[in-house]
Parts: structure tokens; sequence; C-alpha cells
């Protein structure tokens, strides 16, 4: 990625340096507290008309994102396809056609776009993207199109099909707050929940269940030798007893990380998805009811393959 930061734009210096954030991202239509569509850079960019279509149902080349700001001082990014190219805002908003095209290669003014979290139903918070005249983008329908002017930049407020969710590829990254959504064998899906937001050592410290977003978030902290450390919103961290052995469970109010609070994260591209692999080399997985009346368990098993895939969704960026 070519640095930024010290191209003049209009007589002024950038003040800060515009580097890449780790890994890919997707952008999803909210509906109904689960995504059905994710954003299409056509032909992975470089197209002034029908750069943008809403109808994929899967996450290929077309549908991977770069997002590039300048920092914790930056409220800005950039989108950038994966050919290289910038989603422009033409005119920084306001328009209901041609609103979107992918045809820069230099991110300046009108490639600037606000991510700005948004209350709603499921794994919330979602996101508005807010051009840089203050407008908001809208996915027509909630998205399902390919033809037409499907994208517009002129709500003044966010609302519902201003509401979208980032789904990370490929590395985490360090100090991205993310919601785990763990795919299980039959296809549903379910997230992982630290109860109360963590600080608990009984069985139910951590489970799949419907919570608050506090309680769904967890954010990965990248350690000296490659491992991360799974924070949750109370500050303390995920704890797999005895490293990961199978049936002994979890905890999540150890303050410091040793060992045991280390985990691997194994990104698949091709489906998007991320394995949790323990200290001693299971993986964090959605198991079975102990009892018929009691709720789904989070246990580890060593078989990567019968292992749960999680997807990982943007909560909050950081530092």
């Amino acid at each position: 990625m070519v640095d930024q930061g010290a191209r003049a734009t209009a007589g002024i210096t950038e003040r800060f340096v515009r580097r890449p954030l780790p890994g890919y991202f997707a952008i999803a239509m909210h509906n109904d507290a689960r995504p059905a569509y994710y954003m299409t850079a056509n032909g992975a960019g470089g197209d002034a008309t029908d750069a943008i279509h809403t109808d994929a149902t899967a996450v290929n080349d077309w549908e991977k994102f770069r997002l590039i700001n300048g920092g914790v001082e930056d409220p800005n990014f950039s989108i950038m396809t994966l050919n290289g190219h910038f989603l422009t805002a033409v005119g920084g908003g306001g328009r209901t056609s041609n609103a979107i095209i992918t045809t820069e290669t230099w991110a300046q003014e009108w490639e600037n776009f606000k991510l700005i979290p948004q209350a709603g139903t499921g794994f919330s918070p979602h996101f508005a993207l807010q051009t840089s005249g203050g407008y908001f983008v809208t996915a027509l329908g909630h998205g399902g199109q390919n033809t037409g002017d499907i994208v517009h930049t002129d709500a003044q407020v966010a609302k519902d099909w201003e509401m979208f969710d980032l789904l990370k590829i490929g590395d985490p990254g360090t100090h991205l707050t993310y919601s785990f959504e763990g795919l299980n064998s039959s296809g549903t899906s379910l997230f992982l929940n630290a109860t109360d937001g963590g600080r608990h050592s009984d069985s139910a410290s951590l489970t799949v269940q419907p919570g608050p977003g506090y309680m769904l978030a967890f954010t990965p902290i990248r350690q000296d030798d490659g491992a991360y450390a799974l924070q949750t919103s109370s500050g303390y961290y995920v704890t797999a007893i005895g490293g990961g052995l199978p049936g002994v469970g979890y905890r999540t109010d150890t303050p410091e990380v040793n060992n045991w609070e280390k985990f691997r994260l194994i990104p698949n591209e091709v489906d998007c998805t991320t394995h949790i692999q323990t200290h001693t080399g299971t993986y964090i997985s959605i198991l079975g009811r102990r009892r018929r009346d009691s709720p789904l368990v989070i246990d580890n098993v060593a078989d990567a393959s019968r292992a749960t895939r999680w997807r990982l969704w943007v909560m909050a960026f950081h530092a």
C-alpha cells in the first residue's frame, strides 16, 4: 500500500499516515438481525457506472474490501476494492443516481467515510457509512439488487436501510472488538456470550445465547508469540481451564494473560470463518446440551473438522 501521508491535497499536507487495517472486510446489508446480502464492487473496482451491486449472498473476491485510516485520531476510513480502487461518494454525497463510483486509485476527500456505530436488533452495534458531505449511504431495500441506482447517498438520518455490518476476513488484527458468530454443523448460528460481560468463574461463564451487545463483545489482543488474548467488555480475559482440555470449561475472571488465556485465531479466507485454538491445541466449539432443558455447551474438541467455525463481526474500532 502506497503511503499517502506525504501527499499534499489542495495545498495542505495530510497529517496522518494512512495505512490499511490487516485483512479484508465484507460489507453486509443489515436485515432482520442477520445480514442477507453483501456489497459487491463490480469487476473488483474501476467502474464509473454500475459500480456497486448489493445482491451477493456469499463473499468472493469482489465482495472483499480493505479499510484504510490514519490511526486513532483520524475518524475517516477509505474503502478500497480488491484491485486497488476506492469507493467514491460523488460530490461528497447527496445523490440518488450514480452515487458511488470506483474509478479512483487515490483516496482524497470524496473517498472518506466515517463508520458510525448504530443501535439496532441482533448483534448490535451496526454501522452507518457517512460520506464526507455528512450524508449516509443507503442500500435500497436492504440490498438484493444489481440494476439501476441501487445505492443512494442522500440520506440525512441513518435508518434501517443505512445500517451495515462488517465481517472480518483473514488477519483479525488487534484492538478491534468483535462479536463471534458460531456456525454449527446444522447451519444454524449462535453468538458467543460472556455472561455479564465477564468476571465469572462458574459453568455459565461462556455460553451461546442472545444477550445485550456488551456480553457479545470480545477484543482479540495480539501477544508477542502471535497468539491472542480474548478480552471481555469487563476488561477481564477468557481462560480455557486446563489450557483447553475437553470437558473442563471456561472462566472469564482472569485479569492478566498467561498461557491458558492465549488462543490461536486461524482464519479461513475461503469461507470467511476462523477457528479458535486453545493452548493445548483443541478448538472452542458449540456442543450439544448436557440435559434436554439446558443450554448448548461451550467446550473443546480436538478435531478441527468437527470444530465450530466462527464469523467475526466488527463491533468497534480502537487504536
